[in-house]
């Protein structure tokens, strides 16, 4: 999902805030994230490689608890997770 796509319907611009979500993921040959940003999106944002087992993609977040999951090599991992923006 383009990043483009998130911004219509949410919150005025200047109300989101950049984030860089940096993730470790052993061996992975892709990583992506999805959440209350993406909609749940199956496809979720993709990640690049950014050092051994490091990912990481920089996204538009309205302020507020954020929940998301990972998707790693296009399989759901793991429970909810979430943060405070």
């Amino acid at each position: 999902m383009k990043q483009a796509e998130l911004e219509r319907g949410t919150a005025p611009s200047e109300a989101l805030r950049e984030v860089t979500i940096v993730i470790r993921a052993r061996r992975a040959a892709s990583v992506a994230i999805t959440g209350d940003f993406t909609r749940w999106s199956s496809e979720g944002i993709r990640l690049t490689p950014r050092g051994k087992d490091e990912w990481a993609a920089t996204v538009l977040l309205e302020p507020g608890e954020n929940r998301y999951r990972l998707i790693v090599e296009g399989k759901l991992s793991g429970g909810f997770a979430g943060g405070r923006i």
